[in-house]
């Protein structure tokens, strides 16, 4: 809780595709789903098999901030914050003034700086008969039916 009081975001670079993001970070997720975590809906569109990631930054340099935060992720309401950027890209770098933690299925892997790039179709994934069209972008019918490539 008192890190929380003291903490006034990190300076850092994020460079996507198309931008560069020069700004105090709170926190930003990369990811090629919805969810962080069971709970927050960071990227409420992205869409798993669209070969792009999913960039939700939240930026400030006060406690308040990162509280209401918090409570927007929690409720869904962060992508109405001024504070909130989603950011759709195939590749980026993240670099801070002080390293930051990078975290990857919740197991802590290094620190910044980092590169991330995605590879469209290189794994082959399960998907359970019953999972919601809404997470993909193509027609999960025919997938079934005519296979992945």
């Amino acid at each position: 809780v008192m890190t929380t009081f003291d903490f006034m975001g990190t300076p850092a670079v994020l460079t996507t595709d198309t931008e560069t993001i020069d700004d105090r970070l709170i926190l930003a997720v990369v990811s090629n789903g919805q969810l962080y975590g069971r709970l927050w809906r960071v990227a409420p569109k992205a869409k798993m098999d669209d070969g792009v990631l999913d960039v939700g930054v939240l930026t400030g340099h006060r406690w308040p901030t990162t509280v209401r935060h918090v409570v927007g992720l929690t409720i869904r309401q962060h992508v109405k914050d001024p504070n909130f950027n989603l950011y759709h890209t195939t590749r980026l770098s993240l670099d801070a003034r002080d390293p930051l933690p990078v975290h990857v299925d919740a197991e802590t892997i290094g620190t910044t700086p980092i590169e991330i790039e995605i590879v469209p179709r290189v794994l082959t994934v399960i998907v359970p008969q019953d999972a919601p069209q809404r997470l993909f972008a193509q027609d999960l019918a025919e997938e079934r039916t005519f296979g992945r490539r």
